[in-house]
């Protein structure tokens, strides 16, 4: 039963023997007159999502986009377009030589300010049109077929024709589109505050682990999910929190999170940025699509290490 706790919620002996021990004020089992959907009542549930709360809160940008009716500035945030590119420089392709389409791309100056990101410069994402999106499952590391791709300065001479005479691809031109969306979107920005939810399955389980401790709760018993602690409506509230358009905050996954999957993917702990599918945007069928970096990279302007995946129902 041990290895068994262990994998579900991470409890080695002394801190089963604590929690166990803890004080409560009410127990499931002599509670039965309260209204209850799954091992806690639903105010020991209430008490559980407000620490991991407490524990994980953090400040994100949610971007809201909109479709635009006319072509955006050239170094505009956007979702989709005309990128921004020096024609100088060699131009981001995939490993059949082809050029990269833009999924998106963000003039730092306008963000609100976030830390561990860049201040100032133009930060884009670049992905292949096809049917995985540019996207090795086999090496999701791997930036052969996508980029991340960071301008320290802009430059301001150069133009949107200068770099029309480039004929790059884009998601307003290609016709047979493997891409999530069509057109380009004007991005609004809003910092908010944010918490980890239970898509981030590893993460979460940490997490409970610490606010069971926390609020005096009982370890609940071998096979429990987290299907079984939370209600349907409450596990839903929590998994909302992630869903959408982020920099930084915590992820949102229709399956599983890959970090765990390889150690190499293990630093990569904060989320770069996040499109997810909407009115207008799809990844597969409805789908996700995430960047990670670690964050040492991050404070250093470092792309190179970037981690992508998207998933889909």
């Amino acid at each position: 039963m041990e290895g068994l706790i262990q994998k579900l919620f991470g409890f080695g002996k002394s801190q089963q023997k604590a929690v166990q021990a803890a004080p409560t004020t009410s127990s499931p089992a002599s509670n039965e007159s309260e209204e209850q959907d799954g091992f806690f009542s639903l105010e020991q549930q209430q008490l559980l999502m407000a620490q991991i709360q407490r524990q994980t809160q953090r400040k994100a940008i949610r971007l809201h986009p909109t479709k635009a009716a006319s072509p955006l500035a050239l170094t505009a945030s956007k979702f989709g377009g005309i990128p921004y590119w020096n024609p100088a420089e060699t131009y981001p392709t995939n490993e059949d030589g082809s050029p990269l389409v833009l999924l998106a791309q963000f003039d730092c100056q306008q963000l609100p300010p976030l830390e561990g990101f860049p201040k100032a410069g133009l930060l884009q994402f670049f992905i292949s049109n096809d049917d995985a999106y540019g996207l090795d499952f086999d090496n999701q590391m791997s930036q052969k077929n996508w980029r991340v791709v960071y301008h320290p300065v802009v430059d301001a001479s150069i133009t949107q024709a200068m770099v029309a005479e480039l004929h790059l691809p884009t998601t307003c031109s290609e016709e047979d589109s493997e891409l999530p969306f069509a057109g380009e979107f004007q991005l609004d920005f809003e910092l908010v505050d944010t918490w980890l939810g239970p898509c981030a399955h590893d993460d979460f389980q940490q997490e409970l682990q610490k606010a069971l401790v926390a609020v005096g709760l009982p370890l609940p018993p071998e096979g429990t999910s987290l299907y079984d602690i939370f209600c349907e409506d409450m596990y839903n509230q929590m998994a909302d929190w992630n869903e959408g358009h982020w920099l930084g905050g915590y992820p949102y996954f229709t399956q599983d999170d890959p970090r765990f999957s390889r150690p190499d993917y293990a630093a990569c702990t904060r989320l770069l940025f996040q499109m997810d599918s909407s009115e207008d945007i799809l990844w597969g069928d409805m789908g996700v699509g995430n960047f990670f970096i670690a964050p040492e990279d991050l404070q250093q302007l470092d792309f190179s290490g970037v981690l992508y995946t998207w998933d889909c129902c």
